[in-house]
């Protein structure tokens, strides 16, 4: 076989192409441009749900409408309008002239809710004329009344308005009537009778607060006359400082007697006498006697400096002077006798001599001051009760007089009310019933909508829950949203006889053929793997029918079948060599595994006599390994594997590829596709695009490819197609693309 494979200089590889388990897919690594996402508009997809079911839409929509706006159209029959209006005049008649009601506008509209209660209906019955009409018996008719009265009062207006609607026009006549006559009667009774008991409830209030108020009065007044003043916290001041004066006269006497039982102690104790010095201190007499010592002690000092210690006139100075220190010291003595110690007075200040009568004076003097604060604590604590008391009091009148202007506020309001009954006036008591508009044409359109909007919205659901692949364009819908269709294959029988579809086919693969050439953005060889989310999609017919359209472009091509459990390149092509794709991956000599076939240009690798436990032995590492060696010899290498949702053996091919093409058949599930997408994507995998398989005729009227398809279909009408060879059963498709093939 090595006469079959072509030996060519090896074309450098881009940087880190082969590497693909650790990339993820984007625009600059890709080995193929992506188109930008699309964006579906609601239309679009409304458009996308309806496809196919748009004339039975139609059809639906248009029967159901008809029969919606029928039911609709008879649904309504003509009604009549009573009209009545009430004026309730805002004035009230006072001697010194007219005064306008307060809260005119909200008892305006308290009497428009007035008359739909039940209240009133209940007085319907017993009054004229329904009392005396074919009515008066038939409670559906006063029930039609309390449903459809209406009572409007419009702001800054005199006016309350009325409208009764009924089919029967005899009924809206009398029913409006009644309705005003029954109101009359419950304005004059019940309205008076509420209005008089809200009157006698707020005068109750009112008496309440005044009795209140003038108990209030009284008990400040009891309490201020007792004391002959209202400024009671005067009182409460004059009192405290009374309180404080006591205290601290106390503090200073207490002081005074511990001091005095102090030193009397220490003077027992000690046995010293009381200084002369200390008892001139508190003794006038003995004080001047000091001085006067003092002063001969000076005179005595001076002379004797003087006219000497000897000279007489101061030895006469010195007899005086002994003299009068004798008298100080008797009568000092005369003192002890009865001053038991001389302490500071802490009331008075200076000091004070402690006899046994003063003792007991200040012992007294203690017991009676006690006496007297608690007095006067007593005193101060009952006026600032008191003084309490009148703040309460004083509140509590105010609180009374807040409630009391409430309570004549409310006391206007409800006396004005009072005044104002009877100044009700009928306008309008009942006008002839009128035919309201006719609103057969506005249920009858909305019964339209609806009707044709049922059957649409059935459609719609079905389109929703059918998760089935029906057109190509489903496939650049939602999530499969910028992988690019890269064409469509007709859905072609087993046997293709038809020139035509065989030229058309034909022209599918060669435009798939173009748009990979045209979106590879690598030089050099180029992989590709061609899988499908599961068997059944046509993968392998497709795989064969692109090896044979690059083959007829003139590229070098190969065929990998590595489909281990369908094998379907190999039985195609009637391939019986026992060496493989698991023989190369082993490293046996390409020569041995890699076939020729009768087409130039096109050889395969075949599946040999691997079996789908073989698939254990496909690692990336292998696969980038073999598919390097295979790119020096082929220019486009083409591997058709096993489905990705159920093959082992799929996973690394697809990761080790420069693009994967997925074929999607009609009526394949869009959920396993979309996994089948995200398993590529998780895994690194560069989509090339989508194949849609067994398309249908209006999706080759949408294609890009439409112009050149009716070409080829015109020429192969010309007798311009060429048939050069039949090949074996090697699949509809590939079929096409064979026959279409010149020599």
């Amino acid at each position: 076989m090595s006469n079959q494979i072509v030996p060519h200089t090896a074309r450098p590889v881009p940087p880190g192409a082969l590497d693909v388990w650790s990339q993820h897919q984007n625009q600059s690594q890709l080995g193929f441009a992506q188109p930008p996402v699309a964006t579906t508009t609601p239309v679009q997809k409304v458009q996308r749900l309806l496809r196919g079911r748009v004339l039975l839409a139609i059809v639906l929509a248009l029967i159901f409408g008809a029969i919606g706006g029928t039911l609709g159209a008879i649904s309504q029959a003509p009604t009549y309008a009573s009209l009545g209006m009430l004026e309730i005049s805002p004035t009230i008649p006072m001697v010194e002239g007219d005064k306008h009601m307060p809260y005119y506008q909200q008892f305006m509209a308290s009497q428009a809710n007035t008359i739909k209660s039940p209240a009133v209906l209940d007085e319907v019955p017993a009054v004229e004329p329904w009392k005396s009409s074919p009515f008066a018996k038939d409670r559906g008719a006063l029930l039609a009344l309390g449903s459809n009265i209406k009572a409007d009062y419009k702001k800054n207006t005199l006016n309350i308005e009325l409208a009764f609607t009924d089919d029967n026009p005899q009924l809206a006549s009398i029913g409006m009537q009644s309705i005003i006559a029954a109101y009359q009667n419950q304005y004059k009774t019940g309205a008076s009778e509420s209005v008089n008991r809200n009157l006698l409830e707020v005068e109750t209030r009112q008496r309440k607060h005044e009795s209140e108020r003038r108990s209030a009065e009284k008990l400040i007044n009891d309490i201020t006359t007792k004391y002959g003043s209202a400024d009671l916290e005067q009182r409460v001041s004059a009192a405290q400082r009374d309180v404080e004066e006591v205290s601290r006269d106390l503090r200073g006497y207490e002081n005074n007697l511990k001091s005095a039982t102090s030193a009397i102690e220490a003077m027992k104790g000690s046995g010293d006498k009381i200084a002369l010095e200390e008892l001139a201190q508190v003794d006038t007499f003995l004080s001047q006697l000091g001085g006067e010592i003092k002063a001969s002690k000076l005179k005595l000092d001076t002379t004797q400096a003087t006219l000497g210690a000897n000279h007489p006139q101061v030895r006469q100075l010195k007899i005086g002077m002994e003299a009068l220190n004798r008298s100080a010291e008797e009568y000092a003595d005369t003192l002890r006798k009865e001053v038991l110690a001389i302490i500071p007075d802490f009331v008075k200040g200076g000091y004070m001599k402690v006899t046994p009568g003063q003792l007991r004076v200040l012992q007294a003097r203690v017991a009676q001051l006690k006496q007297d604060l608690v007095g006067y604590e007593k005193t101060r604590d009952a006026i600032a009760a008191d003084a309490g008391k009148v703040a309460g009091y004083r509140l509590t009148i105010k609180e009374a007089e807040i409630e009391l202007s409430k309570v004549e506020t409310l006391l206007e309001q409800y006396r004005f009310q009072a005044v104002t009954l009877g100044k009700l006036k009928v306008m309008q008591n009942g006008s002839v019933p009128a035919t309201v508009a006719n609103k057969k044409v506005m249920f009858g359109l909305a019964g339209t909508i609806l009707g044709a909007s049922l059957p649409i919205g059935l459609l719609l659901l079905a389109g929703l829950m059918d998760t089935r692949f029906r057109y190509s364009d489903d496939t650049t819908a939602n999530s499969m949203s910028g992988i690019p269709l890269l064409g469509i294959l007709p859905n072609l029988p087993d046997r293709l006889s038809d020139p035509a579809q065989a030229s058309i086919a034909a022209h599918c693969v060669h435009q798939i053929r173009t748009m990979l050439q045209l979106n590879a953005m690598r030089e050099g060889s180029t992989v590709f793997s061609v899988t499908s989310a599961s068997s059944g999609d046509g993968k392998t017919s497709l795989s064969l029918a692109l090896g044979l359209s690059f083959a007829a472009s003139g590229s070098r091509t190969l065929l990998i079948d590595a489909d281990l459990v369908g094998g379907g390149l190999t039985s195609r092509l009637g391939n019986t060599s026992p060496f493989g794709i698991v023989d190369a991956l082993a490293g046996v000599n390409l020569d041995d595994c890699v076939q020729g076939t009768d087409v130039a240009d096109l050889s395969i690798l075949p599946i040999g006599s691997a079996q789908s436990h073989h698939a254990g032995g496909f690692s990336p590492p292998a696969v980038r390994k073999l598919l390097g060696e295979l790119r020096k010899h082929f220019e486009v290498i083409i591997v058709d594997t096993g489905p990705v949702m159920g093959s082992i053996e799929a996973t690394p091919i697809c990761a080790s590829v420069d693009g994967v093409v997925l074929t999607v058949a009609r009526g394949q599930s869009r959920p396993l596709v979309e996994r089948a997408i995200t398993h590529l994507n998780s895994i690194g995998a560069r989509v090339a695009g989508v194949v849609f398989n067994r398309a249908q005729h209006k999706d080759f009227e949408q294609s890009i490819g439409a112009i050149s398809i009716r070409s080829a279909a015109r020429s192969t009408a010309n007798g311009t197609s060429h048939n050069a060879r039949s090949p074996g059963d090697i699949g509809a498709v590939a079929q096409a693309v064979a026959a279409n093939v010149r020599n």
